[in-house]
């Protein structure tokens, strides 16, 4: 595998044309959670402050069937991933659990010779909304069919980027509202969001945060802000990933 520069974007070449395609998102502060007189918002993502990361890179779709598949095979790995290539090789991966979403990234950083992982909470939260604590990728405006895919609209998962670019981030990232759940690094725990409290411990107990909402989300669960939590282990349907790069 290659990484090629390709200005705010770089291309990550897996083999039999299975390709990643990372967005770079630049240091700085951004707006992470909602604020108090925010009526939409769940406590959990309560204060809001403003959080300074370096700069990264974010994949621009979540990883697909075809994408997992080659890692499956590649080291005869097990999950309860949905490996039915030939039907849904395009569409976004499912049934992963924190652990199986940390051994693709793990992968792709041993064949590549990047360091590929999974995003910080702070990181998804970035690259879903830019620095201006908007609602949703596109903006404050409601999500609509034209936007994402969400709320049992289409009934199941969609082609990463078919609702682009209407319903991208300010980085160029889509499907970061609904299509499928997508794990993080970071421990659930508390706002204010601290790097370096115990939460980004790869090796601590407890449940792992998803963000982005699904398919069958109403428009509530798919803004930036939301948070959601479970256990590393167990797989379930409408979850997948999104693999970052450190720069």
């Amino acid at each position: 595998m290659n990484l090629q520069d390709a200005g705010e974007r770089m291309i990550l070449k897996l083999t039999a044309g299975v390709t990643l395609e990372f967005v770079v998102v630049p240091a700085g502060e951004f707006i992470m959670g909602s604020a108090e007189e925010d009526e939409l918002a769940f406590a959990d993502e309560r204060p809001w402050a403003r959080i300074a990361l370096p700069a990264f890179a974010i994949a621009r779709f979540p990883i697909t069937v075809a994408q997992y598949a080659r890692f499956s095979h590649a080291t005869g790995y097990q999950s309860g991933a949905d490996s039915d290539v030939v039907g849904k090789g395009d569409l976004p991966v499912t049934g992963l659990g924190w652990c199986d979403a940390v051994a693709f990234c793990a992968w792709l950083q041993r064949v590549s010779g990047q360091a590929i992982r999974l995003p910080t909470e702070a990181e998804w939260e970035k690259a879903a909304r830019g620095v201006d604590g908007r609602l949703y990728p596109w903006g404050n405006e409601p999500p609509d069919v034209s936007r994402c895919n969400f709320g049992m609209h289409v009934k199941s998962t969609t082609i990463p980027g078919r609702y682009s670019p209407e319903g991208d981030s300010p980085y160029g990232c889509a499907d970061m509202a609904g299509n499928v759940w997508e794990w993080t690094s970071t421990r659930y725990q508390p706002y204010p969001y601290q790097a370096d409290d115990g939460r980004e411990d790869p090796k601590a107990a407890g449940r792992r945060v998803l963000r982005g909402g699904s398919w069958y989300d109403s428009a509530q669960l798919v803004r930036c802000a939301n948070r959601g939590a479970f256990n590393p282990t167990p797989w379930l349907a409408g979850i997948g990933l999104r693999c970052a790069l450190s720069l």
